[in-house]
């Protein structure tokens, strides 16, 4: 299962508007001005695929093969959202409980046919 590569995959604040400026509001109510200023670029290059109906969540990065390593660390910025950060930049966004973004993203990256691989 491979993501999408970055320069293909739609821009966070064109598929999801509304949670792009949320994120940005968020972050920058927090004094994470330096990762708010990140959200404009941010790329959804895979969404979920655990099968929760709850879950809308996706990677802003390739995912890893093992875990995000030792610069990893977590922003819980509301209950339904918690984002993964490595370093200076957004890798994963959590959303919980947002139909909004789980149906936006079923629809930009629909599973694929029965016999194909996941992108």
């Amino acid at each position: 299962m491979s993501a999408t590569p970055a320069a293909e995959a739609p821009r966070l604040a064109d598929l999801l508007p509304a949670l792009a400026k949320e994120l940005r509001t968020l972050l920058a109510r927090r004094g994470l001005r330096a990762l708010a200023d990140t959200v404009e670029g941010l790329r959804v290059v895979k969404r979920c695929r655990c099968g929760s109906d709850l879950c809308g969540s996706f990677y802003t990065a390739p995912p890893p093969d093992g875990s995000w390593g030792p610069d990893h660390r977590n922003f819980m910025l509301s209950p339904s959202l918690i984002l993964d950060v490595v370093g200076k930049e957004i890798v994963y966004i959590e959303v919980l409980d947002r139909n909004d973004v789980r149906d936006a993203l079923a629809r930009a990256m629909p599973d694929p046919a029965p016999g194909k691989s996941q992108p």
